[in-house]
């Protein structure tokens, strides 16, 4: 039985096992491990801006596709194919007429990932549409579910509060606190259906995740990407020809070959579907 991971505006129901379950990969998948605790982790991080007032009747469409593969402490396993995740991500947005950011291993400082998000939310308006797709480590530390990005561990603060390269589930939220365009956020981070909470209170938010919030990512060789982002870029949308993001996350959801808590899981606070 496949048992799947179901959340709407903040209802989680979590049907999870401790250790992954893959029905049929070959090849030999490797889970994005979770890395060593994290500590420091307080407060909600710096607002993202607003953005443009109203909306201009133009629909412009904005993408950042992050990875991180090599990361710049030796205390963390760097990981596979969350660099081809970002370039196949970035290569699909462009061929659909967005203006993508990219970002990269050494690029991808947390800081700079906040300073390219928040330059297109300033940039966008009521109408507009923007897709955040990061790919790389991802844990738990107290409860909290935190992405981590290249310099995760170190020594240095950030300027907000957390460790260098943590970003808590309070701080993804609080980057799209008051964004006002239509925003799908696309996480192949291990323990990344536990950020369920960046929805709240947003009425044009989609967060689409590749696990549970106990669950794992995985980098498989077949592929030359993460799973779910293979599942998801390749399969669902490039193969199966599908143009929007809640009929491509069914399509994945009812394929993807590992089950329980290393589903897929999405939180949807959108009205009406994303289309790409």
């Amino acid at each position: 039985m496949n048992h799947k991971i179901s959340a709407v505006f903040g209802i989680v129901v979590i049907v999870a096992c401790l250790l992954p379950v893959v029905t049929s990969v070959t090849g030999a998948a490797v889970p994005r491990a979770k890395p060593g605790t994290v500590t420091g982790v307080v407060g909600i991080g710096t607002a993202g801006p607003a953005s443009k007032a109203g909306a201009d009747g133009i629909v412009k469409k904005f993408a950042l596709c992050v990875g991180v593969s090599d990361y710049k402490s030796s205390s963390i396993g760097d990981l596979s194919y969350c660099d081809e995740d970002a370039t196949d991500w970035a290569a699909y947005f462009q061929g659909k007429g967005y203006s993508v950011t990219k970002l990269i291993d050494s690029q991808a400082k947390e800081t700079s990932v906040e300073s390219a998000l928040f330059s297109i939310i300033a940039a966008a308006d009521a109408d507009d549409k923007i897709v955040f797709a990061t790919s790389g480590h991802g844990t738990t530390s107290d409860k909290i579910q935190l992405l981590l990005y290249y310099d995760c561990y170190d020594p240095a603060t950030d300027g907000d509060g957390f460790v260098s390269g943590v970003v808590p589930d309070k701080e993804l939220y609080n980057w799209f606190k008051l964004c006002t365009s239509k925003v799908v956020i696309i996480v192949d981070h291990c323990n990344s259906g536990g950020l369920n909470e960046v929805v709240y209170g947003h009425t044009n938010l989609l967060l689409q995740c590749t696990c549970g919030a106990t669950g794992y990512g995985y980098d498989v060789p077949e592929y030359a990407n993460g799973a779910f982002t293979y599942w998801y870029c390749h399969k669902a949308l490039q193969q199966q020809g599908y143009t929007d993001a809640e009929s491509a996350f069914a399509w994945v959801d009812a394929n993807y070959p590992y089950l329980r808590a290393d589903s897929p899981v999405q939180f949807d606070s959108l009205t009406g579907n994303f289309v790409f």
